[in-house]
């Protein structure tokens, strides 16, 4: 599945972080396909990208986590937060289409867009310069 949505412009210039972001923008194109697509998606299908978005959000986020620990960035516990709140979010998605919310796949879709901007662009930027 060719990634349409990911270029260098999200890359922080730390290997793993930028294969495991890119993965993050695998599963957004998974999801945008299933939202384009005018076949009825697979329930199986949808329950398999979301189980895969919380594998990334383990893997990633405690690999993220450990280098900034071990940098000495000074905004670690704010950082932290933040990706708290997605997993949060993300376990609302699992509940939501599981309770059959019609919504949730543009949900899903708009959280990413956001998520992208104002934690990819914003604040792993300012890591970025410090790591």
């Amino acid at each position: 599945m060719k990634n349409r949505s990911w270029n260098s412009s999200y890359a922080v210039g730390i290997r793993t972080i930028d294969r495991q972001r890119e993965n993050l923008f695998n599963i957004y194109d998974q999801i945008v396909e299933m939202a384009e697509s005018d076949e009825k998606y697979a329930d199986q299908e949808m329950k398999n990208i979301l189980h895969e978005l919380e594998l990334y959000l383990n893997n990633h986020f405690v690999a993220e986590e450990e280098i900034l620990k071990s940098g000495g960035y000074p905004n670690i516990e704010q950082h932290i937060g933040e990706h708290q709140l997605f997993v949060r979010k993300v376990e609302e998605f699992v509940i939501a289409y599981q309770s059959d919310n019609p919504l949730i796949i543009q949900s899903i879709l708009d959280f990413l867009k956001k998520w992208v901007v104002t934690h990819i662009m914003q604040t792993d930027s300012v890591y970025k310069q410090s790591v």
